[in-house]
């Protein structure tokens, strides 16, 4: 006598035991897509959201960084401004008068040699000093724009040792012409790198 077949023995079983045979299979479908097929979905949604971050994909791409042309206007060697570093930015002809109220000679100030619909000017200064000798000069000809933030270098300068100097306190500081298109903030940095000071267009 030939052995049945392992489906025909579950059939008979189940037919002898009163359960239909579509019933049973329809119990395990939900169980087999809970176990499979819903993972799978989830690692594929958790891929794609990957694979988007990854390219940037939904996301604006930020502006590419670009380079500026800066250009000193004025420099002063009393400036005032407290003891520290500072900065400050210029962005209209009666912002200019106030910073510099005179020529160096004392007569009163020239306009300003700034197209302020298109540029602005920040102002750096060294902060209070013992003697003369000391200043500051532009680093760099261009600042760097990222992000909506420029970046100017400059550096600080002192009197050599024994250098025969003006026994009177200073205030050194800088007028660098900057194009305001697309910015919102404006900082100074040192030769090093360090941040001197930074200043808000907007």
């Amino acid at each position: 006598m030939r052995a049945a077949a392992p489906g025909v023995l579950v059939a008979a079983l189940l037919a002898s035991s009163g359960t239909p045979l579509l019933a049973c299979c329809a119990r395990q479908t939900p169980q087999a897509v809970a176990d499979g097929a819903a993972p799978a979905a989830s690692a594929a949604v958790a891929t794609g959201s990957a694979v988007a971050a990854a390219t940037g994909q939904g996301a604006a791409a930020a502006p590419p960084a670009r380079e500026v042309p800066v250009e000193v206007v004025r420099g002063s060697a009393q400036c005032g401004g407290g003891a520290a570093p500072w900065v400050r930015w210029v962005a209209d002809e009666t912002a200019w008068r106030g910073a510099f109220p005179t020529t160096l000679l004392g007569a009163p100030a020239a306009p300003a040699p700034v197209d302020f619909a298109r540029d602005g000017v920040l102002l750096v200064g060294m902060g209070q000093r013992p003697t003369g000798g000391f200043g500051i000069r532009l680093a760099a000809p261009v600042a760097r724009v990222e992000g909506g933030v420029a970046t100017v270098r400059v550096a600080f300068t002192s009197p050599p040792p024994g250098a025969m100097v003006t026994q009177a306190l200073t205030s050194p500081c800088l007028a660098v012409r900057v194009p305001r298109a697309g910015l919102d903030e404006v900082r100074a940095v040192d030769a090093a790198g360090r941040l001197v000071g930074a200043a808000r267009l907007r």
